[in-house]
C-alpha cells in the first residue's frame, strides 16, 4: 500500500465502530483493513455513517467474524 493511502487513513477520527469492524472484522488482513478505512476516508458522508451505525449490533451479536 503506498504511503499516501496510509496517511490519508490517519486523517479520520476514531469512533466507536468502522467499516472494516462490521464488514470483515478479523476475517481480513492488516492490508485489507487498511483499505477498508481509505474506502471510509474516501467516501465520507452522513449515509455512510448512518449504514456503519445500523450494521454495528447484528456484527456484534452475530460474533461472525470475531475470534
Amino acid at each position: 500500500m503506498k504511503h499516501h493511502r496510509r496517511r490519508q487513513r490517519l486523517t479520520a477520527r476514531s469512533g466507536m465502530t468502522g467499516l472494516w469492524q462490521v464488514m470483515a472484522r478479523s476475517s481480513v488482513d492488516l492490508n485489507e483493513m487498511v483499505q477498508l478505512d481509505v474506502h471510509y476516508v474516501e467516501h465520507q458522508s452522513l449515509w455512510l455513517d448512518l449504514k456503519i451505525l445500523l450494521k454495528t449490533p447484528f456484527a456484534v451479536l452475530s460474533g461472525k467474524g470475531a475470534e
